[in-house]
């Protein structure tokens, strides 16, 4: 048995917030490691269609630009999504720890 915690970060001005999760923090995690768009999404499994869309909806929906692109020789996070990604990444660690010392005081003798 083990926990799971999942988080998200909608935009409180927007009613139809798709918001910010795991897919999209993947999405950009991959992004900075192979320099590409393309490359990211197909180590994702997912269409560089697809990927193109998601990141343009976040900008849109978040206000921010997420990319550095050089054209055909691909593209780089902005200075906002690297601070978003860390933000993400720490409070989902913060989350996770505390989260896990619950669940493991509360299910301790649960066998």
């Amino acid at each position: 048995m083990h926990l799971k915690v999942r988080l998200t970060i909608y935009n409180d001005d927007n009613p139809k917030s798709r918001g910010f999760g795991r897919g999209i923090a993947m999405l950009l995690d991959n992004i900075q490691k192979t320099g590409s768009i393309k490359k990211a999404a197909k180590e994702m499994g997912m269409a560089y269609s697809k990927a193109w869309k998601i990141l343009t909806e976040v900008e849109k929906e978040f206000d921010l630009k997420l990319l550095e692109r050089k054209g055909h020789r691909g593209s780089s996070l902005s200075p906002q999504a690297i601070f978003l990604l860390s933000a993400y990444k720490s409070v989902l660690e913060e989350i996770n720890d505390t989260a896990d010392a619950a669940f493991k005081l509360h299910f301790k003798e649960f066998k």
